[in-house]
């Protein structure tokens, strides 16, 4: 019921003729935050597909005409978001995620162009990439987990205490290690795996209440167990 009368409420603001790009910028994240919770597959959601991607898209439709040079910035940031959740929902077997990764992906490289230093930046340029990287198979997905790791890994080595990063680096060696395992290559696997062991062992150290982390290191553990057979 919240999430319809919320919908219902962003139309009527979507048509307000006097509506500026500040307007449209706040609408098309409050269509993203609606679709998060009709159904974001990574989170808590109301198992609505079919909506969140009416949402995603409704976002993308009245954020793209955004043009004031002040909001560039956040108008970017705010692209390549959404373009990323609606590919999560489409999924990789729909003609129209290939577009919303490569429309997200151009918007990560002008963010990290304009602003070299900016971490967040490339982060979402990283999360293009892996986004990319799912959808791909063989020799094309391999190349893009390695692409994808190496942002991550710079990113990294600037904080190489912190979690999230810890985390995003040993998340994609176990994607680059699964790939090795799938071509029965588990020689080559076994460093990926044993890299992201090393990482997951680190955050659940550092915090022994977080589940999360000591979930990846049993995870880690068995990953490396079988490709040592």
């Amino acid at each position: 019921l919240i999430v319809a009368e919320a919908l219902t409420y962003l139309e009527r603001l979507s048509h307000d003729p006097a509506g500026d790009d500040a307007l449209r910028l706040d609408l098309a994240r409050a269509y993203h935050r609606i679709g998060d919770v009709q159904g974001m597959p990574s989170a808590a959601n109301l198992g609505d597909r079919a909506g969140a991607r009416q949402s995603y898209e409704r976002g993308l439709e009245v954020l793209r005409p955004v043009g004031d040079p002040a909001l560039a910035h956040d108008a970017g940031v705010e692209l390549v978001r959404l373009d990323l959740a609606l590919a999560s929902v489409l999924g990789s077997r729909d003609s129209n995620t290939r577009p919303r990764i490569d429309e997200a992906m151009q918007s990560a490289d002008r963010l990290v162009h304009l602003s070299p230093a900016d971490d967040a930046a490339r982060r979402l340029l990283a999360s293009t990439h892996f986004q990319l990287a799912l959808t791909l198979t063989g020799p094309d997905a391999l190349a893009e987990w390695k692409k994808t790791g190496e942002i991550f890994e710079a990113l990294l080595a600037k904080q190489p205490d912190d979690a999230d990063r810890q985390r995003n680096v040993a998340l994609v060696q176990k994607y680059i290690a699964n790939q090795y395992e799938a071509a029965s290559d588990n020689a080559s696997a076994l460093p990926y795996y044993l890299r992201a062991l090393a990482l997951d062992r680190q955050r659940a150290t550092a915090d022994p209440a977080n589940r999360l982390a000591r979930f990846d290191v049993a995870v880690d553990l068995s990953s490396t167990g079988h490709a040592k057979r």
